[in-house]
Formats: C-alpha cells, sequence, structure tokens
C-alpha cells in the first residue's frame, strides 16, 4: 500500500546546544557571505582545544546544506570529544542527508550508547531504518523517539509513516489524526493525513487535511498543488484550475516539478480554449446575419428610390438582386476560408499569450484550435513555427485552402498566420 506522493519525514529537533547556542549565534548563517563562514572555519582551527567550535562549524555548514563539510567538522568534534551525544547525533544526521544510511544508523547508535534515551538520536536512527526498508525495526526505535520526547509531532508523524510502510495504513491514520489534534499547528503531521487519506480513497478528509497546510503556510507551493489535485478528483475543475494558478503564482516552476498535476493542469487549460472555440463560431454567425440583413435593406430602399423615377420602365429588381447574389456567390467561395482563418488568428494571439513556457502545451493547444476551426485537412502539425524569446512568442504558419471559383475547379488560396504576443505571466521571484 503506498500513498498517491511520498509521504514526508523531519529530523525534528535538536539539542540543547543547538538551539540554545548555535541558533542564537548563527540564526542568519544561511544569509551571511562566504567571508563569514571561513571566520567560522578559521575560528575552529584556531581552538583545536574546543570542540564545541568544530560543532558550531559543522551546523553552520549544515544550515546551508553543505553537509559533506558538515561531516568533517562533527567528526572533528567527536574526536576531540567522544563523550557527547550530541555530536555523535548531529554527524548521524548530516550522514542521513548525504544517504549515507550504514555510518549513519552507527552514528545514531553510538549517540545511543551514551544517551539511551536521547530523542534526536532515536528519531535519527529511525529515519535511517526506514530510508534503508528496515520499517518494522524503524517503527519500535521511533515508538521509543515518541517517549522520550512528547513534545514534538515529529517523532509521531515518523513513526505513523513507518507503520504505513509495513502495511497497517489505517493505525498510521489514527496515529496521524491524534497527532494533528495535539499539533494542530504542525504543516508535517496534516500533509502525510491527507496523502494518507487520498490513497485510502478518502478524498474529501485529505482535501480538508490539505486546506490546513495551506492555512499554517500560504506559500507554500505543493500545499497548493495538494488542494488542486483533490478538487479535481471530486469533480471541481474550476477550483482546482484557479488553485493550480495559484500554486505557479508562488513557483512558476511547481506544477512542472510534479507530472501528475502538469497532465491534469494540460486537460483543465485546453477544456477552456475548446469552450471559448465554441462560443465564437455564434458571433460570427450573428455578424454575417446582421451583414445579409444590410445589403437588403440597401437594395430596397434604391429599389424603392428609383419606381419614383421618370422615364421608360426598368426592370430594376432582378438588376438590383444580381449585386446582393454575386457577393453571395463571393462569400460562399470565400467566406468559410476566411472565416475560419481569421478566427483561427484570433485563437493564435490567444495561445500566445499563454503564461506556461512550454512548448508541448502550447502545440497541443495549436491542434486543438486548428480541429475546433475545421482545418485540420489543410495545416498540418509541422506547419506551426514556435519561437518563444525572452517576455515575448511568436507563432508562424503559412497553408493552402482548396477555393472552387466554378464547379470542377481545382484552384488554391494561399494564407499566412502570425502572432508575436507578450506572456501573460509577469516574473515572479521563485521559492525553494
Amino acid at each position: 500500500m503506498e500513498p498517491a506522493f511520498e509521504l514526508e519525514i523531519d529530523v525534528g529537533r535538536q539539542g540543547e546546544i543547538d538551539q540554545e547556542l548555535v541558533v542564537e549565534s548563527l540564526a542568519e548563517v544561511d544569509t551571511l557571505p562566504e567571508k563569514a563562514l571561513a571566520d567560522f572555519r578559521r575560528a575552529a582551527r584556531g581552538e583545536p582545544g574546543d570542540p564545541d567550535y568544530a560543532y558550531i562549524l559543522g551546523n553552520a555548514l549544515a544550515h546551508r546544506g553543505n553537509h559533506a563539510e558538515a561531516v568533517s567538522a562533527f567528526r572533528e568534534a567527536i574526536a576531540l570529544d567522544r563523550a557527547q551525544a550530541l555530536y555523535h547525533a548531529s554527524l548521524g544526521v548530516a550522514l542521513w542527508r548525504l544517504t549515507r544510511l550504514d555510518e549513519a544508523i552507527d552514528a545514531f547508535e553510538d549517540a545511543l550508547r551514551l544517551a539511551p534515551t536521547d530523542a534526536q538520536a532515536l528519531n535519527g536512527l529511525g529515519l535511517a531504518l526506514l530510508a534503508a526498508g528496515r520499517a518494522p525495526e524503524a517503527a519500535t526505535v521511533l515508538l521509543r523517539a515518541c517517549s522520550a520526547d512528547r513534545g514534538a509531532p515529529e517523532p509521531r508523524s515518523n513513526r505513523a509513516v513507518a507503520l504505513w510502510r509495513i502495511g497497517r495504513g489505517q493505525d498510521a491514520v489514527v496515529s496521524w489524526q491524534a497527532a494533528a489534534e495535539e499539533w494542530p499547528d504542525s504543516p508535517l503531521v496534516w500533509r502525510n493525513l491527507g496523502r494518507a487519506l487520498l490513497a485510502l480513497e478518502r478524498p474529501g478528509e485529505a482535501l480538508e487535511c490539505f486546506q490546513a497546510v495551506v492555512r499554517l503556510r500560504a506559500d507554500d507551493a505543493d500545499a497548493r498543488l495538494d488542494v488542486a489535485d483533490v478538487l479535481y478528483q471530486l469533480g471541481r475543475p474550476a477550483e482546482a484550475d484557479e488553485a493550480y494558478d495559484e500554486a505557479a503564482r508562488i513557483d512558476p516552476r511547481s506544477i512542472a516539478c510534479r507530472p501528475e498535476s502538469l497532465d491534469v493542469k494540460r486537460q483543465l487549460t485546453l477544456g477552456r480554449l475548446r469552450e471559448d472555440l465554441k462560443a465564437q463560431p455564434a458571433a460570427g454567425e450573428r455578424a454575417s446575419r446582421a451583414a445579409w440583413a444590410g445589403v437588403a435593406t440597401v437594395v430596397g430602399a434604391a429599389e424603392q428610390g428609383l419606381r419614383g423615377t421618370p422615364g421608360p420602365r426598368v426592370p430594376w429588381r432582378p438588376i438590383f438582386w444580381l449585386v446582393p447574389l454575386a457577393l453571395g456567390w463571393i462569400a460562399y467561395v470565400f467566406g468559410p476560408a476566411y472565416t475560419r482563418h481569421y478566427l483561427l488568428q484570433d485563437d493564435l494571439r490567444t495561445i500566445a499569450r499563454t503564461p506556461v513556457d512550454d512548448d508541448t502545451l502550447v502545440h497541443e493547444r495549436l491542434r486543438v484550435a486548428v480541429e475546433e476551426r475545421g482545418l485540420a485537412g489543410h495545416i498540418a502539425p509541422e506547419c506551426f513555427q514556435v519561437t518563444t524569446q525572452p517576455r515575448w512568442r511568436t507563432i508562424t504558419c503559412a497553408y493552402d485552402v482548396p477555393i472552387p471559383l466554378f464547379p470542377g475547379s481545382h484552384n488554391r488560396m494561399r494564407l499566412h498566420l502570425r502572432a508575436r504576443e507578450p506572456f501573460l505571466a509577469e516574473p515572479r521571484p521563485v521559492f525553494y
């Protein structure tokens, strides 16, 4: 039994020294320039007798995502003082993030030999066992982590992941639900609960969980995508489309990074295009009828005026009606081709403004537009040339349409399409 998406796990809290010393001293270390980090390295080398300098350096590097160097710093701290369980646990976390699972398990076990009830070491060992495919052992260790730290949601949520992996889905859901009641401000718990409920085909309840994540993290694009996917499954495409647009505004790359969401977004976009194309010919038909009514009015007025002029009686009616008949013949021959051509030209302008930088989606929208306009037999898919430049997209195409000037003729008319439009979406910052 696998969830619809990967369940999330978290290392959770770290030890007292990390909370008080490292966080207070290096609260903004990820925003400091490289020179400042070099100063931390020099401090660690300048006080070889104090392992806390090496430990602080390791946390600074880990905070910046440089876990390989953090491993070296933590090992230097351990070499200076092997009796600190926190050093071993921090080393295990860095190794776990590098997916060096066997070494991480050894580091967490070293920490537990020094402090058997250390919550971070128990939680980390459980995650390492879970990543190594040893879910039953992980469930046992994470149960101990829950007992060691009753004030953090991460061990409870991670244990539920382990229960899920060993096939105890209902027990996992119950554990997440209890954690959600105890820690209603934890996005980790709500997200995992929602994904588990979705995998158990309970989308209504899953939607409530994902909406809770959105309320807690308004700038979380993944949470918006979770909401949008469930709304689409529940048969609420308009709301789903709005949620996808919100996710794209937060992170323009978020939809493209989730294939299942990208497929749904394409279907919604093409569905809107089909509805727009179906509505436009009705307006063209009304305009055509109005034009013919105008011609009839002009002819009638001219005929009425000539009746009052002196002179020999002339059969004006047949002569005047030759004009609309000629116009009707021209409209019959050229009108359909030109009407479809100019409607397709309007479609190209709309398609060129597609906010997603995705040529596959653009070509798919062009194919649908050609089919809706009845030009599929005259415009091949490879006819369209799409060029995307910063802030601008250009679409061109040249094609032939048969024009029967008289019955049995095989004349052809050459038509050209071109649309150069700016993107609708304004550049926005990307959050990771």
